[in-house]
């Protein structure tokens, strides 16, 4: 029974010290321009979102009713909530230069759009992107609606597992050296 419990502990131990071999990083400009340089297919990668995102849309629904002689107006909000948690896989349905369709959930026009931060740097991440309202609200459209995204929203950022695959080639040879004819 000793020597099982020694291994258990020792696995335990080889496991929590063990490193991982992938990790998430932003997607850059730079990352973008390799995989496409490298004739790879960009729809063939698996993105990720770095913070939360929440779409909101704001139905006002209201009915009117006349009752004897009386007008009753019923009002009510109809609040539609979607909410992309922190590292939902997503993917690119859609990339151009300057902008990238997300999609983290099936369906026509569920896609979130994500563009650089700053075009000039190569280290430049990809952002979520929306258009702001009169209102100062990021709005798009989603779903066939007009969703807001939450200001906490605006900070999400495209990342990507990356594993670090090095490859050592090294030829050696030994001179057998040259004898005088």
């Amino acid at each position: 029974m000793y020597p099982i419990i020694k291994t258990i502990i020792f696995s335990l131990a080889l496991i929590l010290l063990l490193p991982g071999c992938t990790k998430k990083i932003y997607f850059t400009k730079e990352l973008k321009n390799r995989i496409e340089q490298s004739g790879q297919d960009i729809q063939g990668v698996q993105f990720y979102n770095s913070s939360d995102i929440v779409l909101r849309l704001n139905e006002p629904d209201s009915e009117l009713e006349v009752k004897s002689g009386t007008i009753y107006i019923k009002e009510q909000q109809n609040i539609q909530e979607i909410i992309i948690k922190q590292d939902t896989r997503g993917l690119c349905i859609a990339a151009y230069d300057d902008q990238m369709n997300i999609a983290f959930e099936k369906g026509e026009n569920r896609f979130l759009p994500f563009r650089e931060e700053d075009c000039t740097r190569s280290s430049t991440k990809w952002k979520f992107y929306t258009k702001k309202s009169d209102k100062g609200f990021g709005q798009l459209r989603y779903d066939n609606a007009n969703y807001y995204a939450t200001p906490e929203s605006e900070i999400a950022r495209l990342l990507v597992k990356k594993k670090q695959v090095e490859k050592l080639i090294q030829n050696r040879r030994v001179a057998k050296g040259r004898k005088i004819r």
